[in-house]
């Protein structure tokens, strides 16, 4: 096997599959796979030798004290070196090595790094900011050639959990005394391999019921050169010794912060049959908010990879391209849920406005760090963030700052009385606001019912929910008024006289219509008004050119530059406003005819939310959308119409696969919009097979190339005329497969953008501003229609 030769002067040899034939960086999935206690690079020699035929380049290096490379001193050979400072330096063997695979070996930039057993903690140490050993420096250098991390069955020691009763069993039962080192040594090596490599029939894993005893033991092939490589033993007493930090819950507070907070995609993969200590550990980092999977169809331990190494590879394969496909999928989800997150292409422009004040979870904490109240509003954070803040705050005496940060999260707290409150984010916002909110909610509290303690918390846990509801909406702090907010949320004793006062209609109109969001002394030179329409259009059509789904999410922004206390008012082609105005009893023949027409234009609008300066009053009256804006740029409504929906782009496809060698495309696509109008900024993605090497194209309009790392062909064009064509043709060359599988033929999807052109034909009919002072003003309307899933089968 290569020898690495490292910087720090640590040499650490290692095994490569090599790249699988016929292929080209890029085209491929790179594994760094790291083993575990006293098993070598040598153990994944089964998997390296079929990792080409699945189109993995397989990398494994054997750590320092196994054959091969750096020795252990002598204190570490004698268990007398700083545990923890053997861990800094097996994780930073891993850095230098990913340097040296970067520098030295043609086509790796990044891997996937696949932990094994003991291995997983090697992961986890370069994953977590909590693992201070290592400098950031360092762990910023070996995280940029990391793509994804798979931990393969991790001991529970590394979640911080005690020890179960199938390890008890079979290690710690007594010795006999009088024995030398190297015997007593043998014995644990013989009672960890039993263990560690035996088939247990668990009667109910979810209930945690587990097996004690195994059932049978998985064995090596002896007659192998390899295995008897891959078995050293008399690396088991260092194995046990090292660790990542001092104390469990340090290296639960670690490992926490490796499921919650990485920035790099992460999953856990376990087999049915493994030992319980093995599995719990697969269970805690679930109940942790992790990414967890079972693999091995119930019939593998912990040693499947090497009994049957293709279905291990598939089954890794496989879970790679779940955590790309998360991350593809949650984007596509924020894109067709307009309720739960701005349009995204909105945030890209506004980011720094938008990301100022946002705070994606709220706790409350009494003094012994157990949660009273947990409220989460964004995707970006799991509920197991919680215990972060009690490990590294409420349990560390040490801490004095009220702004904890912890890896790319960070903490705001205060302490009233015996309760901590808790925000978090991962963005950085304004630390002032969120103190000021903090504050607030105190102040609601004690507005409530009087005090605010633990007592009061727990005896008011609902109404909490229900007031941190109404004051934080997506993480966006909002009205925190008591006596606004005691006008629509009463509680037996703290009803106002004002809402006791207030006629039910009214409370409406306090909830939507206070003047919080505007002062009235604002004043202007020039006085205008901005509306932007952003539709984001979803299709899919079927292979033979039916449109299954056809649907637009959108959202009405307005930038309002006017002076003094203006009202408002905002008119659209809507179906049901146009129908009510036109079609009253009473009008005329020829009203009604003029009516017709209009609303044969109309549109029907679904789900429409508006902000909260919006009268609903009004809106649900007679459809009139009436409002004080706030000073500056904010979303004014969003909608959603699902008929009559005008595709502005037609697609297509002729895809031909000739024989097992290659594939043939001819892709047409046609603008559906007026001549007068351009889409910008269109890239169109026609998917290729897995096993394609080379491919030759050739377009009318634009430039397209083939991109390995997503395996499609990526056409571009940066100015589309309306009812323009234009044609793509292109040959794939297929590499040969020892295993040939059918193409799954993922749809093509398409991206564009589109001014002044609306997919369900909305218009804006008029915006009309009344301010006692009659001022001109001047209206501007932009449209702008976006792809959200624009996606065709063939």
């Amino acid at each position: 096997m290569p020898t690495a030769h490292l910087p720090s002067g640590i040499h650490l040899t290692y095994r490569d599959s090599g790249s699988p034939p016929s292929s080209t960086p890029g085209s491929y999935t790179t594994l760094l796979c790291l083993h575990g206690v006293a098993f070598s690079a040598s153990i994944f020699t089964l998997a390296a030798q079929i990792a080409p035929s699945k189109n993995i380049r397989l990398i494994t290096y054997s750590q320092r004290g196994y054959t091969g490379s750096t020795p252990l001193t002598s204190e570490e050979a004698a268990l007398a070196a700083d545990p923890v400072a053997c861990a800094r330096d097996y994780v930073e063997d891993l850095v230098e090595f990913l340097e040296y695979l970067a520098r030295e070996e043609e086509g790796i930039e990044k891997v996937v790094l696949v932990g094994w057993s003991k291995g997983t903690n090697l992961c986890v140490g370069l994953l977590s900011p909590l693992f201070t050993s290592i400098s950031s420096d360092i762990r910023a250098r070996g995280l940029k050639h990391v793509k994804s991390v798979v931990l393969y069955e991790p001991p529970g020691n590394l979640m911080g959990l005690p020890l179960t009763e199938d390890y008890k069993a079979a290690m710690l039962a007594p010795i006999p005394e009088g024995l030398g080192k190297e015997e007593r040594d043998g014995i644990v090596a013989r009672r960890f391999g039993d263990w560690i490599g035996g088939y247990y029939d668990h009667p109910d894993v979810s209930s945690e019921e587990y097996a004690t005893n195994p059932t049978g033991h998985f064995t090596f092939a002896a007659d192998q050169d390899w295995a008897r490589q891959a078995h050293e033993p008399g690396m088991v007493p260092h194995g046990f010794h090292w660790r990542l930090a001092s104390f469990s819950s340090e290296i639960a507070a670690i490992s926490i912060s490796a499921a919650t907070s990485s920035s790099i995609p992460i999953t856990l993969l376990y087999n049915r049959r493994s030992a319980a200590y093995l599995i719990e550990a697969a269970r805690c980092w679930k109940d942790w908010g992790g990414n967890v999977k079972e693999i091995g169809g119930g019939k593998g331990n912990h040693f499947w990879f090497v009994e049957d190494a293709e279905g291990w590879l598939e089954a890794v394969t496989k879970a790679i391209g779940e955590l790309e496909g998360m991350e593809i999928a949650e984007r596509q989800y924020l894109q067709q849920h307009p309720s739960l997150s701005t349009s995204i292409a909105f945030i890209s422009q506004h980011q720094q406005v938008f990301q100022r004040d946002m705070i994606s979870a709220i706790f409350l904490y009494n003094h012994k760090g157990e949660v009273l109240i947990s409220r989460l509003y964004r995707q970006d954070l799991k509920r197991s963030v919680a215990d972060l803040f009690r490990v590294q705050v409420i349990s560390n005496a040490d801490v004095r700052s009220p702004v904890t940060t912890i890896g790319s999260t960070t903490f705001f707290h205060v302490k009233h009385e015996n309760v901590y409150l808790a925000a978090v984010t991962r963005t950085n916002v304004n630390a002032a606001l969120v103190f000021e909110f903090l504050y607030r909610v105190v102040g609601l509290g004690k507005d409530y019912f009087g005090k605010f303690d633990e007592e009061s918390v727990k005896s008011n846990f609902v109404l909490i929910y229900e007031l941190l509801d109404e004051i934080l909406d997506f993480g966006y702090p909002q009205n925190s008024e008591s006596d606004t907010l005691k006008m629509f949320i009463t509680t037996e004793g703290v009803k106002s006289e004002r809402a006791l006062a207030a006629d039910s209609s009214k409370i409406t109109i306090q909830a939507t219509g206070a003047m919080s969001w505007r002062r009235s002394d604002i004043k202007y030179r020039k006085n205008e008004a901005f509306i932007d329409v952003i539709e984001n259009v979803n299709v899919l059509i079927s292979n033979t050119g039916a449109v299954l789904r056809a649907d637009v999410s959108a959202q009405v922004m307005m930038r309002a530059y006017l002076s003094g206390m203006p009202e408002c008012k905002f008119g659209l082609n809507d179906k049901l406003l146009l129908d009510e105005s036109a079609f009253q009893s009473g009008s005329s023949s020829t009203t009604r005819t003029k009516a017709a027409k209009a609303a044969a234009g109309s549109v029907t609008l679904e789900d429409c939310q508006f902000h909260q300066c919006v009268k609903l009053g009004k809106f649900d009256t007679d459809r009139t959308i009436s409002f004080t804006p706030p000073d500056g740029s904010f979303e004014l409504m969003r909608y959603r119409a699902t008929e009559n929906i005008n595709l502005p782009f037609r697609i297509h496809p002729i895809v031909k696969e000739i024989g097992t060698r290659k594939v043939e495309y001819q892709i047409a696509v046609k603008a559906n919009f007026g001549s007068k109008l351009y889409a910008s900024n269109v890239v169109i993605k026609i998917p290729t097979p897995l096993n394609a090497v080379n491919v030759d194209t050739r377009v009318s309009q634009g430039k397209a190339k083939y991109d390995a790392s997503c395996n499609s062909i990526i056409w571009k064009i940066s100015r589309f005329t309306g009812q323009s064509e234009y044609v793509l043709s292109a040959e794939a060359d297929l590499a040969s497969m020892t295993h040939q599988k059918a193409w799954s033929r993922p749809p093509i999807s398409m991206d564009f953008g589109i001014l002044m052109f609306t997919s369900s034909g909305l218009l804006v009919r008029y915006l009309k501003v009344f301010e006692k002072s009659n001022y001109q003003s001047v209206k501007w309307v932009r449209y702008l229609t976006k792809a959200g899933s624009y996606e065709v089968r063939f």
